[in-house]
């Protein structure tokens, strides 16, 4: 049973990335999105290159071009639902961040499928600030923290932010989402037995918006049918 190729593989031929205004012909797939304004634009995917563009008239004036190398390098995902995501590409002004619906993000991890361990590489680092942080804090010797399970925590922690640097792998997502979960339980626990105030609840929002984001960047990078690993 053959295998169709992946229609956003790099060429073969060796060609150059495309120079600031030469024509990338027709893109294989469109999509219209829209910024956090509601302002409709369009994410087109050729073979090697995503373009974003507003829609309309202003097309030349706020268009970004990018080969996945410059994709990795200058925008974010961030899962902010369990099929949609936004996009936010840095190094521009104003700031740009495009909400993707589910059949764009599908696209989009197909056509970054040559990348593709390049970019969850840097979605790892992006996290090891928040971990270190909280590695530290629950290593303090305060006597709040002096308990083993405290110290295994902020330890594990640090790990976390040691194996995004050096041996990043998809599995972690699922380490940073367990990380997250046993901070929301901490506070819980905390509010219920009196140990914190009640106003603490209000962090869980947070906590669980990071545990939901590891679970979907795990699922993002997982592979597709046809793919090497």
């Amino acid at each position: 049973m053959t295998t169709e190729p992946n229609p956003y593989a790099p060429p073969t031929s060796g060609a150059a990335p495309a120079a600031v205004g030469v024509s990338l012909g027709t893109p294989l797939q469109e999509f219209a999105v829209t910024n956090v304004r509601r302002v409709p634009w369009t994410l087109a995917l050729y073979p090697a290159h995503l373009q974003l563009a507003p829609a309309g008239d202003q097309q030349e004036q706020g268009r970004e071009t990018f080969d996945r190398q410059a994709f990795i390098d200058r925008t974010m995902l961030n899962f902010v639902s369990k099929a949609r995501a936004h996009l936010r590409v840095t190094k521009v002004a104003p700031a740009l961040v495009l909400i993707l619906p589910p059949e764009a993000v599908a696209a989009v991890r197909t056509w970054l499928a040559p990348a593709l361990r390049e970019h969850m590489a840097k979605a790892l680092r992006a996290q090891r600030a928040f971990a270190v942080v909280f590695g530290v804090i629950w290593m303090l010797p305060v006597p709040r923290h002096m308990h083993p399970i405290s110290i295994a925590f902020g330890a594990t922690w640090l790990a976390f932010a040691a194996a995004a640097t050096w041996w990043p792998r998809r599995a972690l997502f699922l380490l940073h989402a367990s990380l997250w979960t046993g901070a929301a339980g901490w506070v819980a626990w905390g509010v219920a037995f009196g140990k914190s105030s009640p106003y603490f609840l209000i962090v869980l929002i947070f906590y669980w918006s990071a545990v939901a984001m590891g679970f979907r960047s795990y699922r993002f990078y997982a592979p597709i049918a046809g793919e090497s690993r």
